[in-house]
């Protein structure tokens, strides 16, 4: 099941896990080692998170899989460019002789 996390409020844990695919104890884990927000007891057996809070880290997970994607296709394929620049030539010349 799918929870749209909402633009203002509080979210429960379940419908956290359901946006981020991680375990509760790997969550509750990044809460305690600072890699997720801290989260803010509504009662004394009731606990939650702020939703912009959320929409935050959601935000942040992006970016550093963008950035990832990136770096890991320079080292996948580096001098991509450089590849791309030999067969320019190639071709140029290719059309020159003919």
């Amino acid at each position: 099941m799918y929870f749209a996390i909402p633009e203002t409020g509080f979210v429960r844990l379940a419908q956290i896990l359901t946006v981020i695919p991680v375990g509760k104890t790997c969550w509750w884990e990044g809460v305690r080692s600072g890699r997720y927000p801290k989260p803010v007891k509504l009662s004394p057996r009731c606990t939650a998170w702020r939703a912009q809070d959320i929409h935050i880290l959601i935000e942040q997970i992006a970016t550093q899989s963008r950035e990832s994607r990136e770096s890991k296709k320079e080292i996948l394929f580096p001098g991509i460019n450089f590849v791309q620049e030999v067969r320019k030539v190639l071709d140029e010349s290719r059309k020159e002789r003919d």
